[in-house]
């Protein structure tokens, strides 16, 4: 489901997908393929150019020149590019009707049963992603069992979370809590 203008899922999560990206192409430079104690062709030999090391380029088994090294494909998105992300993602949830605020919800014991009650009353379906103001073990462990429900707080609010939910459910506390972070 395109939120915007995006194409692809990963448009607003480069800083989310790019990590996960392994980068380690890398070749062996000069001074990684070990040491010879004897210069390959001292300079007092006449008619060749001196070689100090057989591992130099030229040689065989010697390194490779400029050759590929590991790095890191992370990057940061700016804030206010995330923060619009963020809006045109409620957005389109909430025209899609994907969308629930829930009001007072609590757990008295850490019973998944309880919890799945809940979902039904609140018709989730599929993915579900809970949305909390602040921790709450009660809820947490309740539904730790439930493959398809995954539980945030209102100040970790991401993108790619978002899109993966069928349905986003936020407690109203968590609703005003996200308002005042992400205003």
């Amino acid at each position: 489901m395109p939120c915007c203008s995006c194409r692809r899922r990963s448009d607003h999560g480069p800083e989310r997908d790019d990590p996960q990206r392994i980068g380690q192409a890398g070749r062996q430079g000069r001074a990684f393929r070990g040491s010879l104690w004897r210069d390959a062709q001292p300079g007092a030999r006449p008619g060749r150019a001196r070689q100090g090391s057989r591992r130099a380029p030229q040689w065989r088994g010697g390194g490779v020149v400029f050759g590929p090294h590991p790095r890191g494909h992370d990057q940061r998105m700016p804030a206010k590019m995330r923060r619009a992300a963020l809006k045109g993602v409620l957005s389109a949830k909430q025209a899609a009707g994907e969308l629930r605020v829930v009001e007072g919800f609590a757990l008295e014991e850490i019973k998944t049963r309880a919890f799945i009650e809940h979902l039904e009353a609140w018709d989730a379906q599929g993915k579900v992603l809970l949305v909390l103001a602040g921790r709450d073990e009660t809820v947490e462990r309740s539904c730790a069992n439930v493959r398809e429900v995954r539980v945030i707080l209102a100040d970790s609010l991401n993108v790619v979370d978002l899109l993966e939910a069928d349905t986003v459910i936020f407690t109203s506390d968590a609703l005003n809590r996200a308002q005042e972070v992400y205003a």
